[in-house]
């Protein structure tokens, strides 16, 4: 198993302290990594008052984690390897190698990640090593790309990519495990108002959204959608500008022109003052 990274560990506690009130819950996370990779996460949330609400002690509590983590460990294992046995199916009746090379890199392509408990929330997830994986794993065959928006400005054309949430729309590991989590332990896990949340991590401080929550930690900026289930259609935006830079170059050329003309007409101004005054000095 992969070991979820520090930082990123980092930002989902920050999204669960900022999102969402005190309540234990399970929630699902999907990350478009800055190296193409995407992680389906499934993060379990444990809120103190809630548990002691419902008459848990701290061994109870520890039993409780043991078990969480068993489950969750159970369920993700059970999926990646549930995935390598179709694909080794398919390999049996697959011949062409070049099929057979993009099918055994596509079936290596799935592995689990996870956490350990940090703050009572624990994450396991699926990371898909690219979006060829993850489309082959959930059968996805539209393959339409998204054509951006160019938006003329003097300075600058804004160039804009709108899309829907597609991945938010599918998690098997989540909808296992929130299954279970409900069933097992429904004095006190509020399932009530689930809420999914779409996050897109980039290295680039140009690129911006209409995102519900940008944060920058350790040379990333995480750009989150909280996205209703409900709701799961409402498309989001990315965006980025470009200079415009002949439109810049003139706007530089006509400013120096206008700061040059003006220095000018200061200078002969004060020049004529001086000779005005020195005049009625000598008279």
């Amino acid at each position: 198993m992969a070991k979820i990274n520090k930082t990123l560990m980092m930002f989902i506690l920050i999204v669960v302290t900022i999102c969402f009130s005190a309540c234990s819950s399970v929630r699902a996370m999907t990350v478009t990594n800055d190296d193409g990779s995407i992680d389906e996460l499934v993060y379990i949330s444990l809120d103190d008052q809630a548990l002691s609400d419902a008459g848990y002690d701290n061994v109870d509590i520890e039993n409780l984690q043991t078990d969480i983590t068993t489950t969750a460990m159970r369920e993700a294992n059970a999926i990646v390897q549930n995935f390598k046995n179709r694909i080794d199916n398919q390999l049996l009746f697959t011949t062409d190698f070049q099929t057979r090379t993009a099918l055994i890199a596509i079936r290596d392509g799935l592995q689990v990640v996870g956490s350990g408990w940090q703050n009572n929330t624990y994450v396991i997830g699926l990371r898909f090593q690219n979006s060829d994986v993850y489309r082959y794993y959930y059968n996805i065959t539209d393959t339409t790309t998204v054509e951006p928006e160019n938006e003329e400005h003097f300075l600058y054309t804004k160039v804009i990519y709108s899309g829907l949430t597609m991945y938010v729309d599918y998690s098997d590991l989540y909808n296992n495990l929130e299954s279970e989590f409900n069933a097992k332990y429904p004095e006190f896990i509020d399932s009530s108002s689930n809420e999914l949340l779409y996050t897109y991590v980039t290295d680039l401080r140009r690129e911006h959204s209409d995102a519900d929550y940008v944060t920058y930690m350790d040379g990333k900026y995480y750009h989150t959608w909280v996205v209703d289930s409900e709701n799961i259609a409402e498309p989001i935006t990315l965006y980025y500008n470009i200079a415009n830079r002949g439109n810049c170059i003139l706007l530089c050329i006509g400013i120096s022109i206008l700061v040059c003309g003006a220095l000018l007409i200061i200078g002969l101004i004060v020049d004529k003052h001086k000779k005005k005054k020195q005049i009625i000095i000598e008279e």
